[in-house]
């Protein structure tokens, strides 16, 4: 018997730019490593862990479910404008979510972003509306 294998294009895979950002997605959460030296600006807040004493990045208020972490090696800080950072230290932490494999965070600063939804005419326009993407 003789298999024929199909005739399937091969995609070459590119390595990322070295100057690329080190960038995890979670859903609806994006976290985007600041390079080594940043420095969090003078007028950040430490954001309180919740009740379970987890730092939530993100909530989802249709399932009740989080995008979290819960290791003592991690701190969530806010600047004005609503920046967010999440501080890693220790050996890395782990963010999860019911709905997602965990990722494995190394130690480092990383800026926080929640995906938004922008509403649009039927011609294309935005409207000036968005929404936080409920995950």
């Amino acid at each position: 018997m003789v298999t024929i294998e199909p005739d399937v294009p091969t995609v070459a895979k590119q390595p990322a730019p070295v100057d690329a950002p080190e960038a995890y997605r979670q859903g609806d959460v994006l976290l985007v490593r600041e390079r080594d030296g940043f420095s969090l600006p003078e007028s950040v807040r430490l954001v309180e862990r919740d009740d379970a004493g987890r730092i939530v990045l993100a909530f989802g208020e249709a399932t009740g479910h989080a995008h979290a972490v819960v290791d003592p090696d991690a701190n969530l800080f806010e600047a004005q404008l609503g920046f967010r950072y999440l501080v890693v230290g220790g050996d890395g932490v782990d963010l999860l979510h019911e709905e997602h494999a965990p990722i494995r965070l190394r130690p480092g600063c990383y800026r926080v972003h929640r995906q938004r939804e922008y509403r649009y005419t039927a011609w294309g326009q935005a409207t000036g509306e968005s929404q936080w993407i409920s995950d």
